[in-house]
């Protein structure tokens, strides 16, 4: 039975590619000009993002606290040359 079922599935692309495909209603040049007018309407999405460093939730706080948040440093001091 399992073996059956497998056979079905795996003809089953074989089969769907023999069926004929209606005609599209619209054109190839219709088709074409829809596309290059897209072009100017801009593409407006969701998107969302994770990430995982692999970091206890401690360690994010303390990164965080050893990035500088004043302005740019030049460096450590330059002591004064000795007379």
């Amino acid at each position: 039975m399992v073996a059956a079922g497998t056979a079905l599935l795996c003809a089953l692309p074989a089969v769907i590619a023999v069926l004929p495909v209606s005609a599209s209603p619209i054109s190839a040049a219709a088709l074409r000009a829809r596309i290059l007018a897209s072009a100017r309407v801009p593409y407006e999405g969701y998107a969302e993002s994770t990430v995982d460093l692999g970091l206890p939730e401690d360690d994010y706080d303390r990164l965080l606290d050893d990035i500088p948040s004043g302005p740019a440093s030049t460096g450590p001091a330059t002591p004064a040359a000795e007379s």
